[in-house]
């Protein structure tokens, strides 16, 4: 029977993928979190100005 180090891997490939995981989703958090309040902001404004800055906030058209 196998144990659980052999099963769960090696512990310093968790920690590097750890240290690559954590940075892009504090990266996607932020992104959002200003989409957010771009949608909120200008939600008053009317569908134009909302659809202008939906497709402004786009990376890839």
């Amino acid at each position: 029977m196998a144990g659980w180090r052999e099963y769960l891997g090696d512990k310093a490939f968790y920690k590097k993928i750890i240290a690559i995981a954590l940075p892009i989703s504090a990266q996607q958090l932020i992104t959002v979190g200003v989409n957010l309040m771009d949608t909120v902001m200008l939600s008053s404004m009317g569908d134009a100005q909302l659809s202008a800055s939906a497709l402004g906030g786009q990376f890839i058209p």
